[in-house]
């Protein structure tokens, strides 16, 4: 296994490169890539780089760094989830329903999928489950996302009433 102290190092690379995701994205990839490669064990160290590489609209890149996340730990919800943020980009919409259903059936924090979920249902002309899901959301979602939840609320009623038309 890994020595304790490389396991350390790679904890602070992973940690400087999060302090640097929004002002040096491209500073930030290198240290959780430095991270991965002395601890390939750690799914968050290539979800991290996919994240610096998403924040500059480095959807194919990020998707690969992604990948190899879910392939560290099949378990990994993060990773499935940012898969299908990354396809959804890419407006592969069957893909990233595939990705956020997986990170859903990994049970960490949903609700951001299940917003997700519902928005590619609605794009797709899905209807029926864009409204499930964006109930999903409202009742998973912390009372602090006023806004999506108010946002959702009303897609719900703009999907429901569409379809009585």
């Amino acid at each position: 296994m890994f020595s304790q102290a490389i396991k350390l190092q790679a904890q602070k690379l992973n940690r400087d490169g999060y302090a640097l995701l929004q002002t040096n994205p491209q500073r930030a990839a290198s240290l959780f890539q430095k991270a991965a490669k002395l601890d390939p064990s750690v799914p968050e160290y290539p979800s991290n780089t996919g994240v610096a590489y998403l924040n500059q609209k480095k959807y194919k890149k990020a998707l690969n760094f992604f990948l190899e996340s879910t392939r560290i730990s099949p378990s990994f919800a993060r990773g499935y989830y940012n898969q299908g943020v990354c396809y959804q980009a890419m407006r592969k919409n069957n893909e990233a329903i595939s990705a956020y259903r997986k990170s859903i059936d990994q049970g960490n924090d949903t609700y951001g999928a299940y917003f997700n979920l519902a928005l590619v249902y609605s794009r797709v002309g899905d209807k029926k489950n864009a409204v499930v899901y964006y109930k999903k959301f409202i009742k998973v979602a912390p009372p602090s996302l006023v806004k999506p939840i108010a946002d959702a609320k009303k897609r719900i009623k703009q999907l429901e009433g569409a379809g009585e038309a």
